[in-house]
């Protein structure tokens, strides 16, 4: 959603800047029951923040929508938000669009199921699942390590808000943290990852394993205005160990059903390996559409005019939707606890 501001003493306007009608989560610091302008309720929560989200549904493209925010009760808690009951679990999240299963050995999505379509989205096996964390120390990705080990808590756990919290000791880091969110009423599932990098001199370079369950998958990249396929709409010549997307990836089973990764914080992917670095992988000459993706999230390969070392706190959105590339909008992707970094 673009953005919102008061309208009045208790009412609140919600503008869409975008070219269509868009749903959206609106997270507010003022709390209260939540009324669209006719008085009907409409679904909101307190976070574990303090902040209250509520869902502003249909804001019309390039228009403004307007809902009342109601003083909160007598003992300082905002009325209860109409919507389903919290279903949350230590692995296990769900709304009426999604099921999201979280392995707490790997921190990894180890099951992401469709509901509406009964269609599981995430691979299977030991190489499978979706948000893997992936540390190669040096320049050769055979000795790429993993993360593992983590504990999972709820995070929130609402009728409106539900998300899972992933920890672990990470190679690399001083600790990492993944927080997958569920909407109740929208149709994409929210992934923020929290790296508390090292300095680090040596050569290295950080991944973020995406492994789609698709059947003779076809890739979609975006570029500005458009997208291009994996070697059918590359010229000769034109790089294969990595690739430049600009918003999103989307892959598509034999059936041509289609799934979208969005990554506005990261704009380099890999298709099917690890393919960097190319001192030891060798420049490829060819890179075939594949389900698993690759998030090149960082690395200090590049020798000039280049930091030799990275550290700090370092965010990075994801958001997957089962929907075609070029109708799946980039969402704010704030995440619930990621709006602080924005």
């Amino acid at each position: 959603m673009g953005k919102a501001r008061l309208a009045g003493a208790n009412d609140l306007e919600v503008w869409n800047t975008g070219s269509d009608a868009r749903s959206d989560v609106v997270v507010l610091d003022a709390s209260g029951a939540v009324t669209d302008a006719r008085g009907r309720p409409v679904p909101s929560q307190r976070l574990r923040d303090g902040r209250f989200a509520f869902l502003a549904t249909d804001v019309p493209a390039r228009g403004s929508k307007r809902y009342r925010v109601a003083p909160t009760s007598a003992d300082g808690q905002a009325e209860p938000s109409p919507g389903v009951s919290p279903s949350a679990t230590p692995m296990s999240i769900e709304t009426s669009r999604f099921r999201v299963t979280v392995d707490p050995a790997r921190g990894v999505i180890a099951s992401l199921l469709d509901k509406t379509t009964g269609r599981e989205l995430a691979q299977g096996g030991a190489n499978g699942g979706l948000d893997r964390y992936i540390y190669v120390p040096g320049r050769d990705p055979k000795a790429a390590v993993f993360a593992e080990g983590g504990t999972v808590r709820v995070g929130e756990n609402g009728p409106l808000v539900k998300s899972l919290v992933w920890s672990a000791d990470a190679p690399g880091t001083d600790g990492i943290e993944s927080e997958v969110t569920l909407y109740e009423g929208l149709d994409r599932v929210e992934i923020v990852n929290r790296i508390h990098k090292k300095l680090v001199y040596d050569p290295e370079a950080v991944l973020y394993r995406f492994a789609f369950a698709a059947n003779d998958p076809q890739d979609r990249i975006s570029i500005p205005g458009g997208w291009y396929r994996p070697e059918v709409d590359q010229l000769p010549g034109a790089c294969r160990n990595y690739f430049a997307d600009r918003k999103w990836i989307e892959v598509r089973d034999s059936t041509g059903a289609p799934i979208t990764l969005l990554t506005p914080d990261v704009p380099m992917l890999q298709l099917g390996e690890i393919d960097t670095d190319a001192i030891v992988t060798g420049w490829k000459t060819h890179t075939a559409s594949s389900a698993t993706v690759f998030s090149y999230a960082m690395n200090n390969y590049w020798g000039t005019n280049y930091r030799a070392g990275q550290e700090g706190d370092v965010v990075l959105r994801y958001a997957i939707v089962p929907a075609a590339g070029e109708a799946a909008e980039v969402p704010r992707l704030v995440g619930i606890r990621g709006a602080e970094k924005e």
